[in-house]
């Protein structure tokens, strides 16, 4: 046996010899403290104006308010209820990117799979997303009015083209191999496109749709912004014109807290269900 090793002291990792020791929950509390903190000083010195910049600890006393606050003003009222107003703005993302996940999905499929449609429907496509969102408002006004329809359609057409050209790019990967197994024992196109076509297709689609869900996320802010009555948008231009700038704060924070929230969640879902890939994900993808 080996005297020297028997004799030597195991080696303890520091946690700043690497990035590794030191978790990623920790580096972006620290992160976001830091942030908090230089925010509190350039407030508290007068290097920004509160009245353009309040402080973190008012706009933070505004959002518990404006959370909590049920009664009957403030229901009849939207722009002074948070949590209804951050309910409206989610309840219409996710109606709008179901919209855009099922006409994504098929058009994405008819472009990919068939060569009497494939030109004019991608060259359609691919021109309309250079729209953004945004330009879609006043059509949406006068479509829809400023009702609940009218963000929807927003988030709708904003969504739709990346997951189009997700389906696009997934049924063109799909190995031929299979299509051309069930070829062979004689099934038609309807059933290669259900039995191999769609579930090959299905990470790829997944990514769209979580690209999808981000850029409609923030479509619907900014149509409530500009056409629609409820919703976090609505809330914060009501602050905004009054200059009430902890009310209008409370709400940037609710809607960069849920964006995170919805991508996060939609992350964790999508790595379940396709965990029979094993850990083949992207940089973009990582967790740290």
């Amino acid at each position: 046996m080996n005297s020297s090793a028997a004799t030597t002291p195991p080696v303890h990792a520091s946690p700043f010899s690497s990035g590794v020791a030191i978790g990623p929950i920790a580096r972006r509390g620290g992160a976001i403290l830091a942030f908090l903190v230089l925010w509190h000083a350039a407030t508290t010195t007068g290097l920004v104006r509160e009245q353009i910049i309040p402080k973190p600890l008012t706009v933070l006393t505004t959002f518990l308010e404006l959370t909590f606050d049920w009664s009957q003003f403030a229901r009849q009222n939207l722009q002074f209820q948070l949590t209804i107003s951050s309910a409206l703005s989610i309840a219409r993302v996710l109606s709008g990117l179901a919209v855009a996940l099922v006409a994504g999905v098929a058009l994405g499929s008819l472009v990919a799979w068939s060569p009497f449609w494939a030109f004019p429907v991608d060259f359609a496509i691919r021109a309309l997303r250079t729209i953004p969102g945004l330009a879609w408002v006043p059509l949406a006004i006068a479509w829809f009015g400023v009702s609940f329809l009218g963000p929807i359609f927003i988030v709708a057409i904003s969504a739709v083209f990346p997951i189009a050209l997700a389906t696009i790019h997934g049924v063109r990967t799909v190995d031929p191999i299979y299509v051309q197994s069930l070829r062979t024992l004689g099934a038609n196109g309807r059933t290669i496109m259900r039995e191999a076509i769609l579930p090959g297709a299905v990470p790829s689609i997944l990514t769209g749709v979580r690209v999808g869900m981000n850029i409609g996320w923030w479509s619907v802010i900014a149509a409530e912004l500009f056409g629609a009555v409820g919703g976090l948008g609505f809330l914060i231009k009501f602050h905004g014109d009054v200059v009430k700038m902890p009310e209008a704060m409370a709400g940037m924070v609710a809607v960069g807290i849920i964006g995170f929230a919805l991508d996060r969640g939609y992350w964790a879902a999508q790595q379940r269900l396709l965990a029979w890939q094993g850990p083949g994900e992207g940089l973009h993808d990582r967790r740290g």
